[in-house]
């Protein structure tokens, strides 16, 4: 799988929902948008949508296991999280509805996961910090967590000059 992500040029992921049946909010499912008109001038309107603050990372997709490699491999993702759209790549972050820095999902989690891929020589404290990222994950079948983190450990034999044992 971390070959197919890694290859893709996008990756669509619906993080929002409880169960991979619960589709893309805001295509198969509605959206509670919520908006405030406010008259500036006689002819200017401003907009703003009132939506809670992202909270990043509390999906189930953030939990599940398996899309811990969908995760770390895609290079471009468009997330349907919160009612709203995000775009992610290795150089940004975009929200269809808010302009903000602050809010880029890029945690030290995240940056930890993304580091190990570019790395050319193999650094343990970073292979530490995926596979303590790695444990917080759920997984239906307990069986699969070791050919999951092998995928994630297979990508990495051709990332380290040798190898990686």
């Amino acid at each position: 799988m971390a070959a197919i992500y890694a290859n893709a040029s996008v990756t669509i992921i619906a993080a929002q929902g409880d169960t991979a049946h619960d589709g893309l909010y805001g295509i198969l499912c509605p959206r509670e948008l919520s908006q405030e008109v406010l008259r500036i001038t006689e002819h200017n309107l401003l907009v703003e949508r009132i939506f809670p603050f992202p909270d990043i990372g509390s999906a189930p997709w953030y939990q599940r296991g398996w899309m811990f490699q969908e995760q770390l491999f895609s290079r471009r993702r468009i997330l349907f999280e919160n009612d709203s759209i995000r775009w992610e790549c290795n150089q940004a972050t975009y929200y269809e509805d808010i302009e903000a820095d602050d809010l880029d999902p890029s945690s030290y989690e995240y940056q930890a996961q993304k580091k190990i891929l570019s790395l050319t020589i193999p650094a343990l404290h970073n292979y530490n910090e995926l596979v303590r990222i790695y444990n917080k994950r759920r997984f239906t079948y307990p069986k699969d967590a070791l050919p999951a983190f092998a995928g994630i450990t297979s990508a990495l034999d051709w990332t380290f000059e040798g190898g990686f044992l």
